[in-house]
């Protein structure tokens, strides 16, 4: 302030000394100042961005890609409304159909799904199907109910519940017997029903814990009837925990609990009446993993019926740099479980066992897989296997109509199975597939009676057209071994050609049409009884969605 006040007072002094001189000279004097008092800008903070610090190291980026081997199953397929096993965040989609269809043998035929949920956390599918048939054969007839619910519902709690609950209803008829000679039965006297109520619950994270912890728990319970009024019936509950954890890119251990009980009451048996049947595992296993090599190496202790056994659980693949070859060893060892609804499931001809066993296999392999170009995929393997306590079906004493179960202490096995397949984008597919076992050792049976020496599978699918899918599949197999009235006898070889084709005519409709044994040869894969000749089945496919 001083300083202005003091710039003012000479600027008048100057003037006034001008103004005099002026006078005395007798001149004007202009004077132009070009001072010109501003306010000073006031400061600013000047932001200015300064880039991160380079980071200089080097991540190690693994990458474990397995030789892409496609697998179509070249049927006359729908999009059924099963589960999504999904552990990311993306959302599910509710699409429903129903499928029905008739034929010359199949009266009728129907499925249908329907799925439900929000689309989010919550989704519940319910799958159903129905199938009838009828033969030429006298009582040759089947009937065939299942109904399935699953439910799946995520938390906020990074974990996913899944539980099920089923209903399985299957009616045979005892059909394979000489009717001249024994024309006396009627359908109540060759009748036969399985019945099955069964519930699953689950748990798993869907990301790793805090702990770097995978786990997945689960509790199935299962119950099972055969017809009569004096039935038998079954119970079976399983428990399994599996835990995984890996200490970092390399090395892990996984650790596993299994508890499988079963109670099997039988009324009508010869040897035991009531019986109960327990297997518990207790799994550990060190884990190795590298860009070119996985080894599992562990072992498994097993208590079949409070019997202690270890069970080896080694197995490594070895994948060349390419990701296209990779070498299969493999030295492991388990349980099949020994029960009445099990046994049915392989030969639904089968008589109520007198006593269950649980079957033990140890398998000894190695075997390549891997693809050629980017259409041809292969793969086989070779071992020798060791079956304990193997369940073997022969004909009854009598008429021969039903199959008596057979254990077969011990056995050797030398397996050699192969698979080739080509893919060309999604018009064109084919699969094939070759097995061969070698039944050696057996200690109380003569023959592994009813198990398949050779069997071949071939699966074509091809689509011509937009819209349009064909597909052919042939199933051949080398007669097994039989044994009736204590004569061994070998079946005769099997072919069946089937042929299917569906054709999309609108956008939520779709035609199909099946046929089956194309070579009308009615072969007996169980003893003295005769499959369907040449049969047809079409129908229609309507899908429909539910979203929000």
């Amino acid at each position: 302030m001083k300083k202005m006040q003091y710039i003012f007072w000479s600027a008048v002094f100057m003037v006034g000394v001008l103004n005099t001189a002026s006078a005395q000279t007798g001149k004007e004097l202009e004077i132009t100042s070009s001072f010109k008092p501003v306010m000073r800008e006031a400061s600013k903070i000047s932001f200015n961005a300064q880039p991160p610090t380079k980071d200089t190291s080097k991540p190690r980026l693994t990458y474990n890609i397995p030789a892409q081997q496609l697998a179509f199953n070249y049927q006359t397929a729908i999009l059924n409304p099963l589960a999504f096993s999904n552990a990311g965040g993306s959302s599910w989609e509710n699409t429903s159909f129903v499928k029905v269809g008739v034929g010359n043998v199949h009266l009728p035929y129907a499925k249908a799904g329907l799925s439900f949920g929000n689309g989010e956390n919550a989704h519940l599918n319910i799958l159903a199907e129905h199938i009838s048939s009828k033969g030429d054969i006298k009582y040759q007839q089947h009937h065939q109910t299942d109904v399935q619910a699953i439910g799946t519902y995520r938390n906020q709690n990074n974990m996913e519940w899944m539980g099920s609950v089923g209903y399985k209803r299957h009616q045979f008829n005892y059909y394979g017997y000489d009717q001249n000679l024994y024309n006396m039965y009627t359908k109540e006297d060759v009748k036969q029903l399985f019945q099955t109520i069964e519930g699953q619950l689950s748990l798993r994270n869907l990301q790793q814990t805090a702990t770097g912890f995978n786990y997945q728990p689960s509790i199935k319970v299962s119950t099972f009837s055969d017809y009569p009024a004096t039935s038998a019936k079954e119970t079976n509950l399983v428990f399994y925990a599996p835990v995984e954890k890996y200490f970092n890119d390399e090395f892990g251990i996984q650790a596993s609990l299994l508890a499988d009980y079963t109670t099997y009451k039988n009324p009508t048996g010869l040897i035991n009446k009531d019986q109960n049947l327990s297997l518990y595992q207790i799994g550990l296993n060190a884990l190795y993993k590298s860009e070119s090599v996985f080894i599992k190496a562990g072992v498994l202790p097993s208590w079949d019926n409070k019997e202690l056994k270890f069970m080896p659980n080694i197995t490594a693949d070895i994948t060349t740099a390419s990701q296209r070859f990779t070498v299969q060893l493999g030295w492991i060892g388990y349980y099949n479980k020994g029960s009445y609804q099990r046994f049915s499931t392989m030969n639904q001809w089968i008589n109520r066992p007198d006593s269950l066993l649980n079957q033990s296999i140890i398998e000894r392999f190695i075997g390549v897989k891997g693809s050629v170009g980017d259409h041809l995929t292969f793969s086989a393997k070779g071992g020798v296997h060791t079956y304990r306590n193997t369940p073997l079906f022969v004909n009854d004493g009598l008429d021969g109509k039903t199959f008596l179960t057979r254990y077969e202490p011990k056995m050797n096995v030398i397996q050699i199975k192969s698979e080739l397949g080509y893919t060309v984008g999604e018009r064109a597919n084919i699969k094939a597939g070759v097995e061969w076992n070698n039944f050696r050792g057996l200690e109380d049976n003569k023959r592994a009676w009813g198990m398949i020496p050779l069997q071949f599978n071939l699966g074509l699918g091809w689509q011509p057209v937009k819209d349009l899918m064909l597909n052919l599949d042939l199933n051949a197999w080398d007669g097994p071994r039989y044994l009736k009235a204590n004569d061994d006898f070998k079946g005769d070889a099997v072919m069946d050609l089937g042929f299917g084709a569906s054709y999309k005519l609108t956008k939520n409709i779709e035609a199909w049409f099946r046929a089956n044994n194309l070579f009308n040869q009615e072969y007996q894969r169980w003893n003295q009884y005769n499959t369907y000749g040449f049969n047809i089945l079409g129908g229609v496919v309507i899908y429909f969605n539910q979203k929000k």
